[in-house]
């Protein structure tokens, strides 16, 4: 059985703190899929995107999304 970190288990301090300040539009699930075009747009306003914004936000650089992504995604 194939056990998955906490979510923001790989994220230094800050970055958790951060992932927890988004609480209101993430659930256990995810994000509520009426919210989701919303929030893209946001990240991509305000960002460039959402890889951008998890690099600025939670220091996540392409090595470390390609490893929680490995965790993740099927």
């Amino acid at each position: 059985m194939n056990h998955l970190p906490e979510p923001g288990a790989e994220l230094p301090f800050e970055g958790a703190r951060n992932f927890r300040e988004l609480g209101g539009y993430l659930s256990m699930d995810g994000v509520d899929p009426e919210i989701a075009p919303f929030l893209l747009r946001t990240l991509r306003a305000r960002n460039g995107g959402a890889e951008a914004y998890l690099e600025a936000a939670f220091g996540l650089d392409a090595s470390r999304l390609a490893r929680l992504r490995s965790l993740y995604l099927e």
